[in-house]
């Protein structure tokens, strides 16, 4: 009777040992070991984080002289409103004005210079880069560097001359943005940076902002927690979905819109207040998911997240009618969190197995001998 009832202990044991195995594994928790990679690696490769700089102003953005507007009978602030979908008394001489044709460009007087400092062969050298648009919006057009123009991988120093006085007159607000590459939109909702007001830089400034570490987060895509790993470029993503969401392409992404929206479909660019205010409706939902990470998202979020960590320094000014930004490189790795399965299929496996054996043991030594 002591045998079976050992027998019977020992299974009921093992049983609950595996249930709770069983609920270890089906909780599909992670571990996240912490590792530091180089950039560049062609395994699971990171690219070095991208800097944007982005002008804003209330209606200054826009060419106020511009003969376009007197067409239409309309105003740079009228024209943002109605680009902003907000209720007011438009005319329809408004849906015809082309944001590209009215809306600044920075390489019109206002970037002066924007070059690369960089070791080559253990000499220091100078290499000149373009600034082309990367994103637009009624209030905010955002530059970056031109792709043709990113050669060298051991960039130093990072400078971009602007012309103090001309941002100063249409009080332009002068933002900087370190992201990871295709994610821009993440470093608008928490900058990290802060943005150079006009009186800031009204008799010029120079400010150098270094790069001190660079953090990754890889997620796991677990049915509990899913992610799209081949997500890459969020911007395009996003206009992409708003777009076919809406049926039309607002005038500030037309350009976008035509070189990056996937597939082959075609759509006209929006011309009523009623399409450019579900525009904004749409933004602001991205907004708010942005802040509740992720909670509620319209679609699923890149399993990937940088984190870019700077340090801010002034230096005396120049000269008055220079804006001088600096970006300093000073890391070539990254500290990479990847989440891993915590519990997987084969430990279950094993410890079942184990379990059992256990079994067999208990009943071999419950038995008596012959």
């Amino acid at each position: 009777m002591l045998n079976i009832l050992k027998i019977i202990f020992c299974s009921l044991m093992a049983l609950y040992m595996t249930y709770l195995q069983f609920k270890y594994y089906l909780a599909d928790d992670d571990m996240s070991p912490v590792s530091y990679q180089y950039f560049g690696n062609e395994k699971d490769k990171v690219d070095f984080p991208a800097v944007t700089v982005g002008v804003f102003g209330f209606n200054h953005i826009f060419k106020e002289q511009n003969d376009v507007f007197k067409l239409a009978n309309a105003t740079p602030l009228s024209y943002r409103y109605f680009l902003e979908g907000k209720p007011n008394n438009y005319s329809e001489e408004h849906s015809v004005i082309r944001y590209d044709d009215v809306v600044l460009d920075i390489n019109e007087g206002y970037l002066l210079s924007s070059f690369a400092i960089y070791t080559k062969s253990h000499t220091q050298s100078r290499s000149n880069f373009s600034m082309v648009p990367l994103y637009k919006l009624p209030n905010f057009i955002y530059f970056t560097k031109r792709e043709n123009d990113i050669e060298h991988d051991e960039i130093n120093l990072d400078v971009f001359e602007l012309n103090a006085t001309l941002l100063f007159e249409k009080q332009l607000v002068i933002s900087i943005s370190i992201h990871q590459k295709g994610r821009m939109n993440r470093s608008l909702r928490k900058p990290s940076i802060q943005p150079l007001l006009p009186k800031q830089y009204q008799h010029g400034a120079w400010r150098r902002y270094d790069i001190n570490e660079v953090e990754v987060l890889r997620r796991r895509d677990k049915p509990k927690a899913p992610c799209n790993a081949n997500l890459l470029d969020e911007e395009s993503f996003i206009i992409d979905m708003i777009t076919r969401n809406v049926g039309c392409v607002p005038t500030y992404w037309e350009h976008h819109a035509a070189a990056k929206m996937s597939s082959n479909t075609k759509f006209e660019r929006c011309t009523s207040h009623e399409e450019y205010h579900k525009i904004q409706e749409q933004a602001g939902h991205m907004y708010w998911n942005y802040l509740k990470n992720g909670k509620g998202s319209l679609y699923l979020l890149p399993c990937t997240e940088m984190k870019v960590s700077t340090f801010t320094t002034e230096f005396p000014v120049p000269s008055s009618d220079i804006l001088r930004l600096e970006i300093a490189y000073n890391v070539n790795s990254y500290k990479e969190i990847a989440n891993t399965e915590a519990y997987t299929a084969e430990m279950l496996l094993g410890q079942i197995g184990g379990f059992v054996g256990r079994i067999q043991r208990c009943g071999n030594k419950a038995m008596p001998p012959p």
